[in-house]
């Protein structure tokens, strides 16, 4: 790559510029103490756009003979720059990769790095790459591709990066990796350094170096937001731009038309680029869409599917009160221990309930857990001020009323069911005496937490309101505000006198759902790598114009060709198949076409013709004393004269050796004399060769329809006269 002098710069523009890449640097270190995701998109991006410029130079340069070194710098850096652009998008925490995690940025990361490092040592250590530029194009486009595809769809890319560890050994040996290939390239640099400017060779070492500081920071760290990293892009950062400061030195960049370019082009390429956004979008919103109708659908199901388990469960509980109103019917007088004894039988069987409790008068007497519901025992209901409302309403309503959820004295959160009971005054008769309470007490912590509200908890933001208007309650017993306040669907379960109303704001990890291409966070990294591949593609199709207009104007040439190649071969066959080769006159197979054909016409318009059968006088003698190739010039020029003779409308053919027929419309009788036209104009002298010659012609007439009803039956009858003719002796008319 060889290089023109490099003018180096003054003392003070070379101190200011270290300066500004210092004050740069360190800015954006503080950037990273405080907001990691944008300083990595910074660095980036820059690293990328320097990327661009070193493919936008090379790709310039490359037209000149001695540039190839520069076309696979160009291929190269295009390269980098794309997977540089994914592993940016990609990055955990960015605005394009929800759910990734941090392996997938960092296997970017390790694919960019190995391609740049390689091709770097290619192009500064192989001494053969120009004669094999385009082989190493190809191959690197296709590595980076494949890499590409083994990160995502195929995901059989190595893993880099595992939460919660930290780095694998295949990125840290990759990054070592990486470090020896640039190392070579830098061998190559010094190894051939008679080739370069002073200036230039210093700029690509300085370069080297710094890349291989940065990548030893890539194996330091343990999370993608640590110091060692944020080193590392600052380091590589400083590298980029001492390696386009490197490259912009060749003398084959023409540094003053670097950032020259077509308007026209640039709008088209613009234009191409909204329209296919446009479109990718459109398919992202429909399938969002789709989705989002699907989700509704499915989200409608398992609520209600929760709410239906949920109230099955409450009124099951609930129920509870009926079994111990059927207890003291069956036994008012019932002691201590036959009450815990059914007591404990019921909490057996059914889970939630933290006691069961009898209050004979309103006064708490029986408990289940003693210990626990000690502080119940002896309270009196009816006296209660807070209980007081409720129990006089289900008093007079003679009916459960639910209650809470409430904190209760003994300590924990419960859902109170109480029910009145009354018994008959007398044997048989009606329950018309208050005997007392019996109260349900529905743990809530244990309830909420059951399986069934877990598990549905896990996968979806669910909250729950109990609304109570006995005790005013109206309290958010599961769930956040935000899912209570902001639902996609709500539902509720109606208990007797209180409601729950269970909101549901969607699932907790949108992403997990996304089972289409479509709808994850990789489309948005593809679509906008692939719109720089039809940006670049399309503006380099645009910037090839002249070779696109030369390619179209030879192919619509050779087109042409092909078109009027198959024109003549088509006039030829139609020539061949319907005139004579001698003579050029209609031959014989095709005269007989044209002559039914007209015989046809002349039938119908009731039209008269004559049919001329002519034969000539003398040419065989000619043939034999002459020869052949003096019996065809003959033959042509009699062909000319018969034409000259006769109208355009006529039908003239040689009908085999020297013979010739003609068929003459709308002729009778009293128009013979046109056979002596013909007589005299093929008896005039014909000279060939020098020599005149002289022939005579005879003639056999047949009018349609007088002599014949039929082509052949004419032919037939001026073949006759023909004959005739020839008796008499020769070149005259003898009509059938």
């Amino acid at each position: 790559m060889e290089s023109m002098p490099f003018t180096d710069k003054s003392s003070f523009v070379r101190t200011t510029q270290s300066l500004i890449l210092a004050l740069v640097l360190g800015l954006l270190w503080m950037l990273s103490r405080r907001d990691f995701v944008t300083f990595h998109a910074v660095i980036e991006l820059s690293t990328v756009f320097v990327s661009g410029l070193i493919a936008l130079a090379g790709y310039k340069a490359s037209a000149k003979s001695d540039a190839r070194p520069l076309a696979l710098l160009s291929s190269l850096y295009l390269c980098v720059a794309f997977v540089d652009l994914a592993h940016m998008m990609s990055y955990k925490g960015s605005l394009f990769a929800e759910g990734l995690g941090a392996n997938p940025p960092t296997q970017f990361w390790v694919l960019a790095r190995l391609v740049e490092a390689v091709g770097l040592a290619v192009v500064f250590i192989c001494p053969f790459q120009c004669r094999y530029v385009q082989h190493y194009i190809k191959a690197l486009v296709l590595v980076t591709l494949a890499g590409v595809c083994a990160i995502y769809p195929l995901e059989i890319f190595p893993q880099a990066f595992i939460e919660g560890q930290g780095l694998t050994p295949f990125k840290i040996y990759s990054e070592y990796a990486v470090i020896s290939f640039v190392l070579l390239a830098a061998i190559g640099v010094w190894w051939r350094r008679e080739s370069y400017p002073a200036s230039q060779m210093k700029y690509l070492l300085i370069s080297f170096a710094l890349t291989m500081l940065a990548e030893f920071c890539f194996t330091q760290y343990a999370s993608v937001y640590g110091d060692a990293n944020a080193a590392g892009h600052l380091i590589r950062l400083a590298s980029n731009y001492f390696l386009y400061r490197g490259i912009i030195a060749d003398k084959n960049v023409a540094r003053n038309t670097l950032y020259h370019a077509n308007p026209l082009h640039l709008t088209i390429v613009v234009l191409a680029c909204i329209i296919w956004l446009t479109i990718a979008i459109s398919l992202r919103y429909i399938e969002h869409e789709g989705k989002q109708r699907d989700d509704l659908y499915l989200y409608k199901q398992r609520l209600q599917g929760l709410a239906i388990t949920l109230d099955a469960t409450l009124e099951s509980k609930l129920r509870l009160t009926d079994s111990l109103e059927a207890f003291v019917m069956s036994r008012p007088n019932f002691t201590d221990e036959e009450f815990t004894t059914f007591a404990n039988r019921v909490l057996e069987k059914t889970p939630y309930i933290t006691s069961l409790q009898l209050a004979p008068k309103g006064i708490v007497t029986y408990v289940t857990d003693v210990d626990r519901n000690q502080k119940a025992l002896g309270h009196n209901l009816l006296q209660d001020p807070k209980r007081k409302a409720s129990v006089l309403k289900a008093i007079s309503g003679r009916r459960t009323i639910v209650d809470g959820p409430l904190t209760l004295l003994q300590g924990g959160q419960a859902l109170i069911a109480r029910a009145p009971i009354y018994l008959p005054s007398e044997k048989g008769g009606p329950r018309n005496t208050f005997w007392g309470f019996s109260t349900v007490l529905i743990d809530m912590e244990a309830l909420l937490k059951s399986a069934i509200i877990t598990e549905f908890s896990k996968e979806f933001s669910l909250s729950v309101r109990a609304i109570n208007p006995v005790g005013d309650v109206n309290t958010l017993v599961l769930g956040d505000i935000d899912t209570d306040a902001n639902p996609v669907l709500q539902t509720e379960i109606q208990l007797s006198n209180s409601r729950w109303v269970l909101s549901m704001a969607g699932r907790k990890d949108a992403y997990s759902n996304h089972t289409s291409f479509i709808l994850s966070s990789w489309y948005w990294i593809y679509l906008l790598l692939s719109t720089g591949v039809i940006a670049i593609g399309l503006y380099r199709i645009l910037s090839h114009k002249l070779y696109v207009r030369k390619a179209v104007k030879a192919a619509t040439q050779h087109l042409q060709q092909e078109v009027e190649r198959r024109q003549e071969v088509a006039e030829l066959e139609r020539r061949l198949a319907t005139q004579d080769d001698l003579t050029g006159m209609t031959n014989r197979r095709h005269f007989y076409e044209l002559a039914h054909n007209h015989f046809d016409t002349a039938v119908a318009h009731q039209q008269p013709f004559t049919l001329y059968f002519m034969d000539l006088d003398g040419f065989k003698a000619i043939n034999d004393t002459h020869g052949h190739a003096v019996g065809d010039q003959v033959l042509k020029v009699v062909a000319q004269r018969l034409k000259s003779t006769v109208r355009s409308s006529d039908i003239m053919a040689r009908f085999g050796g020297d013979e010739f027929v003609a068929i003459l419309p709308d002729t009778d009788d009293e128009h013979f004399h046109k056979s002596q036209q013909i007589i005299d104009a093929i008896g005039q002298p014909i000279v060939i060769h020098g020599q005149s010659l002289r022939i005579g012609i005879s003639i056999g007439a047949a009018v349609y329809p007088k002599h014949g009803s039929s082509v052949e039956s004419l032919l037939v009858e001026a073949d006759n006269a023909l004959y005739q003719a020839k008796r008499r002796g020769k070149n005259c008319l003898v009509v059938a």
